[in-house]
């Protein structure tokens, strides 16, 4: 009875131990917070690498600046309309003249911007032209100076204006030379008619080559015109009555 007793003791101890044994690691692991991955031992000890931040997205810019190459500069630079700070497309910019580097151009996009790389450092003579507009002097626009940098990008904008001409006409009967009244005159959407002199004028009319014709009753006379910047253009239709 007494050797049942120690033998049922020895197993109740060998068993307790063996259960010591298993559930330790558990109990272990489970207070310092970690497991066999290691991903919560950060979390509840502080230690271990941390979290990866989320870098901000950063929206690039509309017109990002190239860098110029070693030893180089470049220009960049907006054409606008001097009456509505618009961008004017299509407007030619060149430099020349004062460097080694032959003649070189861009022409300005939607937004009147325009960029040429990679010039050789040095004093360069800037150019803007575009069909119907002149510069606007007084803000200092049209042609510049300008000095490009080894590494640097150089800004300048030009303010341009519409450039627009008169005309002025006279309508004459073509067997008697008397004056008409009463004839319309129409060039590029603008119209007007001729007074009891026979003579009329349209205002503000984009330079250019253009075609003025004249209406009396159905009879049409029309004539290749040329419209220069501030000036007035003259001219003379022989009409049928």
């Amino acid at each position: 009875m007494i050797h049942m007793k120690i033998l049922r003791n020895v197993c109740i101890s060998a068993l307790l131990t063996v259960l010591i044994a298993c559930t330790a690691p558990f109990v272990i692991t489970g207070c310092s917070g970690g497991s066999s991955s290691g991903g919560s031992t950060t979390g509840s000890s502080g230690g271990g690498s941390a979290s990866p931040s989320i870098s901000p997205s950063i929206s690039p810019s509309i017109s990002p600046s190239v860098s110029p190459s070693p030893g180089r500069g470049n220009l960049e630079f907006q054409v606008v309309d001097r009456d509505t700070d618009a961008g004017i497309q299509g407007a030619i910019v060149s430099v020349d003249y004062y460097s080694s580097d032959p003649t070189v151009k861009d022409t300005t996009d939607a937004n009147g911007f325009g960029q040429i790389y990679n010039l050789l450092p040095g004093n360069y003579y800037a150019l803007c032209w575009i069909d119907q507009w002149a510069y606007d002097n007084k803000k200092k626009s049209g042609d510049a100076d300008i000095l490009i940098s080894s590494g640097k990008t150089t800004f300048i904008s030009f303010v341009l204006k519409r450039e627009y001409g008169n005309l002025e006409y006279t309508v004459l009967d073509g067997r008697t030379n008397q004056p008409i009244q009463g004839a319309k005159v129409e060039c590029r959407g603008k119209e007007s008619f001729s007074n009891e002199a026979g003579y009329g004028i349209i205002r503000s009319i984009l330079v250019g080559n253009h075609i003025a014709r004249c209406y009396l009753g159905e009879e049409l006379k029309y004539e290749y015109i040329v419209i220069s910047p501030d000036t007035t253009t003259s001219v003379l239709f022989l009409m049928k009555i």
